[in-house]
């Protein structure tokens, strides 16, 4: 603030006189206030990217392609996964364009769930043989080579063995080099000659490293291929179901590369097949071997590779050599630029997914581009020099692009695009943009351009090298990548995912940016959780939660969306905080508080507060800014004590609320607890360890739960009865752990519907009048014989005899009344404790018909199930709507056939249960718009706590 009141200082005395005497001294808040916002904006964006580059290192493996020097300059601000496909990356900058990622290979897959996963090609050892942690294939690297490596997938299977006497395998060592992510099998065509495997996105990367010259330049191995079938292709090998099988194993061609600038093409034959087993060689020229100019060691690289129908690559790549004016080579590990081994080289690249799909062709078409940069790494070694970018004018692909076609024909712009130097080793982006903008249709991205040194004669030429699209190693940023950043159609401007908080009751304005011009209209995925304007973008925050906000808008005559979440958060008020995985209350004894108390999950506390074992667990909520709250403790003393951390990151009491160490925010995790971040490491949050203390942990996101919460500012408890026939019906094993059940998922949908958590109390066994039918009449035990007989001594038994009993259609409020006269005394039931009871017993409709029924009454306060299940696995699923249904009751929601309802309904539990479709109900709307109006009112005026 001082640094804007300063500049204001400056401003002010910097204007000369007659401008000082015309300004308009009203206008400075105004121009105080832009600023300031100006200011504010600046440094949450630059929040946002640092946060953001932050949690990609921990969950995405996209610096494993890019470099993330080159990221961490471009500022991001969030990222867009419904942009993305297999190949890409997609990012929201603060200027409200987009910035793509393009990879030359898909580094993510769908998954058989429809859930798309990002790969991890990194080698993991089970059960003595490597594999990847995650890929839509598989390979198998044994530790003992005897019985070969392997490629499978869903499509099939091919397992190499190379072709050598057993004992070799025997005596090969294998290595396994965590940097690089190898396995290298040492010697196992002989002294002086390994077998090295690399996993790659699509595939396996083999190579056979030669020490030194052993005399022998020709390698075989035995293919198992299973039910693939080989064919062959322009010299090219494949395996497949069929010959036009999209998907397929393919062996790559063979090259050899010694460790200077020398390189030959190899060759592989098939040279016998028998029952499914190919045998194949692997050879090179013995000349390049056995020539003086060959640096040692040198490498013979076949690789293996996945190809399907699912992503394309959307890099090519192919070096052009003077010498070698009709060769194609499109499948080299390395891009030569200038001087080399075999006259002047050139590198092609082009984008075949910019032109091949629409979503990334539409912004060159309609000039929205902003951006184009080409990424890469120098691979030589050598100093820096100017390398350049031309534009290709003819056809060509990586399979296909010659010296001849391109540079001897002289199919390419003697214009540069642009150029710049490239440093030893240096990754490095280079802004080709201008290529782009110019040209608004698919050339630039179908074409491409070429590769060279800039600012030498032919006859004096430098060396530079850059890794090509099919480099494989330890780090997958060496291989180059685009960056295309472009104006959306339609982007959302002031709502971030995962970012953009707002407190229940509070207010904004949605707003979005449409390119071209065009009318926006507004949507929520939850009203219950925040209601928005379908013309103005007004938003009002109601609940805790996260909703999806949607824009959308007809642009050049289709409809186009874009959707972020945004988070409510709670409330200024009085809270308790229950943890997901205990089910049990932080809080701190009356008699023990004190600044330094560490702070205790307990059960729910009803002692009364003057006693000294009586545990405070409500916490008052206070905001102070941007997300952060502190929390203080309901005492009944004077004295105030906040939730803080001490050095060693135990939660404790503190009597000062000022430092980070008392600041705190919240953020909603993916099963809808909350996360309780403190402001001192915003990279742990409030967990509790086996001793029930509270303590800051790094999040982790599994099912432990023991670092998420509940927070609720509404409080009610409900208290869980069973008779016998509930035991006998489901079994003394079972009916505990349905009844817990039970409970748990209809706590965990009024969490998700209203914010709220119902303490649960142990359940109790009580005698029903149906267990006392059932043993004073003629069966005198309980069992599945007489479970589903009402009253087998009908007429005979002291409790035939009361009054209702003989209309079986209203016998269970015989049950409820029955269990009042037994407990009334013994209880204390209120309209903030009601109870359930839940029998086994089964009753008859006027109809004869067995059917499921619950009830609820008012007068008592009182649930009660009873129910004829056909199925385990049923029972939660029938019973959970008739619950919540019931205790919709008790929080004053009508049933919807005795009220007039103006909201549609057709997904609201509070439909009469005779006539309810289950498949309606929905565990994270249960309640129609009035219901819910219904019951937030009544847990605002008597369930709130004070």
């Amino acid at each position: 603030m001082k640094k804007v009141v300063s500049f204001l200082m400056a401003c002010m005395i910097l204007m000369p006189f007659t401008l000082f005497s015309a300004f308009n001294v009203d206008a400075v808040p105004k121009i105080f206030q832009e600023i300031t916002e100006s200011i504010d904006k600046v440094e949450m964006y630059s929040k946002m990217a640092d946060e953001l580059q932050l949690s990609l290192k921990k969950e995405s493996k996209i610096f494993d392609y890019i470099d993330e020097t080159e990221f961490s300059k471009a500022k991001h601000i969030q990222r867009m996964n419904d942009l993305e496909d297999l190949h890409t990356y997609v990012f929201k900058n603060a200027n409200d364009t987009c910035s793509v990622y393009y990879i030359p290979e898909p580094v993510k897959y769908q998954d058989h769930t429809g859930a798309i996963v990002e790969k991890d090609v990194s080698l993991i050892k089970n059960n003595g043989i490597y594999t990847m942690r995650k890929n839509n294939f598989d390979i198998s690297l044994p530790e003992n080579l005897t019985g070969g490596v392997s490629v499978s997938s869903s499509y099939g299977a091919v397992t190499f063995v190379p072709k050598e006497p057993m004992n070799t395998f025997s005596k090969a060592r294998t290595l396994f080099d965590e940097k690089s992510n190898t396995v290298t099998y040492l010697n196992v065509f002989g002294a002086g000659a390994s077998l090295r495997y690399t996993p790659t996105l699509s595939g396996l990367k083999e190579d056979i490293i030669l020490d030194r010259n052993i005399g022998k330049n020709q390698f075989f191995f035995s293919v198992y291929s299973g039910d693939l079938l080989l064919f062959e292709c322009d010299g090219k090998y494949y395996f497949a179901k069929d010959k036009d099988d999209k998907e397929r194993i393919a062996l790559g061609d063979i090259w050899a590369y010694d460790s200077s600038t020398h390189f030959e093409v190899g060759s592989m034959k098939l040279i016998g097949e028998k029952n499914g087993l190919y045998e194949f060689s692997v050879s090179v020229p013995m000349s390049f071997l056995e020539s003086p100019e060959t640096v040692y060691p040198v490498t013979i690289d076949p690789t293996i590779r996945l190809t399907d129908n699912t992503a394309s690559n959307s890099i090519e790549d192919a070096v052009l050599y003077e010498n070698l004016p009709n060769m194609n080579c499109g499948t080299m590990l390395f891009n030569d630029l200038g001087s080399s081994s075999y006259g002047s080289a050139w590198t092609a690249v082009r984008f075949p997914v910019l032109y091949d799909e629409e979503q990334y062709i539409y912004p060159l078409e309609h000039n929205m581009i902003t951006s184009v940069k080409f990424g890469l790494k120098e691979a030589s070694g050598t100093a820096a020099k100017n390398i350049a970018f031309y534009p290709i004018t003819t056809d060509w692909t990586e399979s296909t692009a010659t010296y001849a076609g391109i540079i001897g024909s002289n199919n390419y712009s003697s214009t540069p695009i642009t150029y710049g130097s490239l440093g030893n080793n240096e990754a490095k982006e280079f802004d080709i943009t201008s290529y782009f903008v110019n040209n608004e249709d698919s050339t630039p991205a179908e074409r491409g351009f070429v590769v060279h040194v800039y600012g030498y004669s032919e006859a004096d030429l430098p060396y530079k090298q850059f890794c090509s699209s099919e480099y494989s190693a330890e780090n997958g940023a060496y291989r180059p990548y685009l960056v295309y950043s472009f104006e959306p159609l339609l982007t959302i401007s002031n709502i971030y995912s995962n970012t953009t908080c707002l407190r229940a009751g509070e207010t904004m304005l949605a707003t979005a940016s449409c390119s071209p011009s065009s009318t926006v209209t507004w949507s929520t995925s939850d009203c219950t959780i925040a209601e928005i304007d379908e013309n103005t973008g007004s938003i009002t925050a109601v609940r805790m939660g996260v909703v999806d906000i949607t824009a959308r808008a007809v642009v050049f005559g289709k409809e186009v969306t874009n959707t972020q979440k945004l988070t409510i958060i709670p409330s200024d008020g009085t809270y308790f905080f229950e943890n997901k995985k205990e089910n049990l209350y932080s809080g701190v004894k009356t008699g023990e508080i004190g600044s330094g108390q560490m702070v205790l999950l307990d059960d729910y506390d009803e002692l009364p507060v003057t006693n000294t074992n009586h545990i405070c667990q409500y916490w008052i909520l206070n905001y102070v800014g941007n997300n952060y709250y502190t929390i203080k403790l309901k005492t009944e003393g004077s004295a105030s004590y906040y939730l803080s951390v001490n050095a060693d990151g135990e939660v404790v009491l503190s009597t000062t609320n000022s430092s980070s160490q008392q600041k705190w925010k919240f953020a909603f995790t993916d099963s809808y607890a909350l996360k309780v971040i403190n402001k001192s490491n915003s990279s742990k949050c409030l967990s509790v360890n086996y001793a029930g203390e509270l303590l800051l942990n790094r999040y982790t996101n599994n099912t432990d739960y023991s670092d998420e919460w509940y927070i609720s500012k509404y409080q009610t408890t409900l208290s869980v009865f069973y008779d016998q026939k509930f035991v006998v019906r489901y079994g003394a094993d079972h009916y505990l752990g349905i009844i817990n059940e039970l409970t748990e998922q209809f706590n965990e949908a009024m969490w998700r519907t209203l914010s709220f958590r119902v303490t649960i109390k142990n359940p109790v066994q009580f005698s029903s009048v149906t267990d006392k039918c059932i043993t004073e009449g003629q069966n005198s035990v309980i069992n599945s014989g007489t479970m589903n007989s009402l009253c087998p001594g009908f007429g005979v038994c002291s409790q035939c005899t009361k009054e209702g009993h003989q209309n079986k259609c209203t016998y269970y409020t015989k049950i409820m009344k029955s269990f009042y006269d037994d407990n009334r005394l013994t209880m204390t039931i209120n309209n903030k404790h009601p109870f359930m009871l839940l029998t086994g017993s089964a009753f008859n409709n006027a109809d004869g018909d067995e059917y499921c029924t619950s009830f609820h009454m008012a007068s008592y306060n009182g649930l009660i199930l009873e129910n004829k299940i056909t199925s385990w696995s049923l029972y939660v699923e029938q019973m959970l709507p008739r619950l919540i249904h019931e205790f919709g009751h008790e929080l004053t929601a009508p049933d919807h056939g005795t009220a007039v309802l103006t909201a549609p309904r057709n997904h609201c539990v509070m439909k009469q249960l005779r006539h309810m479709d289950l498949t309606d109900f929905n565990g994270e709307k249960s309640f129609c718009e009035d219901c819910y109006s219904t019951i937030l009112n009544y847990l605002e005026t008597e369930l709130s706590i004070v």
